[in-house]
């Protein structure tokens, strides 16, 4: 049975299918991880790092199978629903702060000593 890789955007690639799953520490071992481990794309070798994985495609390596699909609905309303949270608490920490002057006299202060 496939594993199961929702990812958020219209693809990744390879290599960082190669990352997520905790086959490689980084991006730069994925070159020499393909070349000593035979990889397949749909049932075709592929030793392309770069290559873009898209939902439906699996991915067969070391023995484990991997399908890429797209984020479920809740998933997509969740993250919708963060990003809408975090707008709207960066809107309301850009808000300009009144300015503070003396009563009455109109002016801005200038230093220590300037409300006396």
């Amino acid at each position: 049975m496939p594993v199961s890789v929702a990812i958020t955007s219209e693809y990744i690639t390879l290599g960082q299918l190669l990352k997520i799953e905790n086959l490689i520490r980084s991006g730069g071992q994925a070159k020499q991880f393909l070349a000593t481990h035979p990889v397949t794309l749909n049932q075709e070798s592929e030793q392309r790092r770069g290559k873009k994985l898209y939902p439906g495609d699996q991915v067969e390596v070391a023995g484990q199978l991997y399908e890429i699909s797209a984020p479920s609905p809740a998933e997509l309303a969740e993250q919708a629903d963060l990003k809408a949270r975090e707008k709207a608490l960066q809107a309301q920490y850009q808000q300009p702060h009144p300015k503070r002057t003396p009563a009455g006299d109109g002016r801005q202060p200038r230093g220590p000593g300037s409300w006396n």
